[in-house]
């Protein structure tokens, strides 16, 4: 089909799972090559292919690279990646009961003497098959009885742990948020949606931010009026991203700051409503008439951008202040 095809001739091939979100091919070959001493490796001696949604990668070595098969591991940021010789298919049985044994699985009728590799992960059990049409027969089965137990089974994937991810301009900010609404209520009924269990990254929103912030323009006599359309859609949905991820905090009952998890305090707000026959404490009667800095105030209702009347109030010398972030349409 007139494409070019590279052969790695008896070259070593491992794969790599469980890997940071924030990496990719380069960095995971400067690692690579920081390992083996050699910073110069030829492109025809290495191939790494990383799949950022699954969060594996696949890396074969020859020539000047090949002595990286000897290593077991690799040190990602502190974080040690055990190399394998394949990725398997994988299962997972949400919110399994904390009594039910490693070895029950194991031997159950479905999975005995199929050398499966079972785990828990955050209350789940995840089980790893290299059998294929196992794999298969698990997901059109759908559940697994075990120890008088019946347990939903389904597919699983790194991708779907999301409490792992930040947000980003790939996972969110230049992808799936561009396609949406800016109402949160589009999110309400749908509560397993991402968006509500990914990690705040800080730098990331102040770099959307900016980049949607508008520019001075001096062909133009109000920049936001003429870019509003795209920009001011934007930094609306940027806003939304933030009250849909306080969502998600309150959801999960915590939140983390500089890799440490702050948990929330889980005692109610209480809401006391005030009528016509509670009762008011008497207060004291002022014998001197109040003082007001001004003999008048004037209030004036436009239908104009909030942003553009602070910067007209600024230009004449007031020193007003912004209360409430309108919509540049629906002030």
């Amino acid at each position: 089909d007139n494409q070019l095809v590279e052969v790695y001739f008896r070259a070593d091939c491992c794969f790599l799972e469980n890997l940071p979100t924030n990496f990719n091919e380069s960095n995971l070959k400067s690692v690579i090559a920081k390992q083996i001493n050699n910073k110069d490796i030829s492109s025809k001696s290495i191939y790494i292919q990383y799949n950022q949604t699954e969060a594996n990668a696949v890396v074969l070595t020859r020539d000047e690279a090949r002595s990286w098969a000897s290593f077991r591991l690799i040190n990602l940021d502190g974080h040690y990646i055990v190399k394998i010789d394949q990725l398997f298919y994988q299962l997972r049985i949400p919110n399994a009961p904390g009594s039910i044994s490693i070895s029950s699985l194991e031997n159950s009728e479905m999975f005995a003497g199929t050398g499966v590799k079972v785990r828990r992960s955050r209350g789940d059990i995840i089980l790893d098959l290299s059998d294929k049409r196992l794999f298969e027969k698990c997901l059109q089965k759908r559940t697994l009885d075990v120890e008088n137990y019946q347990l939903r089974i389904e597919a699983y994937s790194s991708s779907t742990h999301y409490e792992d991810w930040e947000i980003n301009g790939k996972n969110w900010y230049e992808t799936e948020m561009s396609n949406c609404k800016s109402d949160i209520m589009q999110f309400i009924c749908e509560p397993e949606h991402p968006i509500f269990r990914f990690k705040w990254n800080p730098e990331a929103f102040l770099e959307q931010l900016r980049r949607w912030s508008a520019k001075p323009n001096s062909n133009a006599t109000n920049q936001r009026d003429l870019d509003g359309n795209l920009s001011n859609r934007q930094r609306h949905l940027i806003r939304m991203t933030v009250m849909l991820n306080t969502i998600g905090v309150l959801k999960q009952g915590s939140y983390y700051t500089i890799n440490k998890e702050v948990k929330l305090k889980s005692k109610p707000l209480k809401t006391i409503v005030y009528n016509h026959q509670s009762k008011l404490q008497r207060a004291t009667t002022i014998s001197n008439p109040m003082k007001y800095p001004y003999k008048i105030t004037s209030v004036s209702v436009i239908n104009q951008d909030c942003l553009v009347a602070y910067e007209d109030l600024l230009s004449k010398g007031h020193r007003p202040l912004l209360l409430n972030m309108a919509n540049a349409f629906s002030p």
